[in-house]
């Protein structure tokens, strides 16, 4: 009888204390705003990294054109010709 008591009353709080959301949400919110700020950063690293990668190509590109490696000159070809 008492195991039955202390059950119920440990779900009855349970219940009562899962009704009140409002500190997920504040907390959600919070974190919308902190991460918001981060945006702009991670759009300038992102472009960054894409114009390294662009003059790392272009370099390759460049180096093999010159090089007049067949694969690289016939491709080339191809896309200017079609």
């Amino acid at each position: 009888m008492a195991l039955m008591l202390a059950v119920g009353t440990t779900a009855a709080f349970a219940q009562n204390a899962a009704g009140d959301y409002s500190a997920g949400t504040t907390a959600l919110g919070t974190v919308t705003t902190e991460i918001a700020k981060y945006i702009p950063y991670v759009v300038k690293l992102c472009y960054a990294i894409a114009g390294i990668v662009a003059v790392v190509g272009a370099i390759s590109v460049y180096i093999k054109m010159n090089k007049m490696v067949y694969e690289t000159y016939e491709s080339q070809m191809n896309l200017t010709c079609k």
